[in-house]
């Protein structure tokens, strides 16, 4: 299906859309019996997109989820997108926690993705878009809140932080 959309955006000469498969960070641990390949074809995507959520409360999305080739989950992720010459944007990430250690877990997390560029740990992160539900979430919920939602209204307005109205 993908390779058929890429090829009507390109006889289309779509240039204001990108495509991009969006997979759940599971799917990269050889236990979720999942294989990532199996949905990516080179040269038809703009991007990857993946989503993160660090379980439990006071837990950064840097160091979530087991070791997967010597490191966290996430830094994993991020070297599967550099082999495959992509950058990596979030399509849900997820913190719990409404304290100070939450926000600056939020905090933590936007610094890392603005300095990706240069940091050397693989692919660039180009967004991350929060979750932001209490929705089926029997172990806690995901709302935005307190200290956490605090911190990311004042991200929101960070110089760094690109907003539509800048293109």
């Amino acid at each position: 299906m993908n390779k058929r959309v890429r090829e009507r955006m390109t006889a289309l000469e779509i240039d204001n859309i990108a495509l991009a498969p969006v997979f759940m960070s599971w799917s990269f641990d050889v236990k979720s019996g999942r294989n990532p390949d199996e949905w990516w074809e080179p040269d038809i995507y703009d991007f990857m997109g993946v989503d993160i959520y660090a379980p439990t409360v006071g837990t950064s999305v840097l160091q979530t989820g087991e070791s997967i080739e010597g490191g966290p989950r996430w830094s994993y992720i991020r070297k599967v997108a550099e082999e495959r010459g992509v950058e990596l944007a979030v399509g849900e990430w997820g913190v719990r926690g409404d304290d100070d250690q939450s926000a600056q877990i939020v905090l933590e997390w936007y610094e890392h993705a603005i300095n990706s560029h240069k940091d050397g740990q693989g692919a660039r992160v180009i967004g991350l878009s929060a979750f932001d539900s209490g929705q089926n979430s029997p172990n806690g919920s995901w709302l935005l809140q307190g200290k956490r939602l605090e911190m990311f209204h004042q991200l929101m307005g960070d110089p760094r932080t690109i907003k539509l109205k800048d293109f």
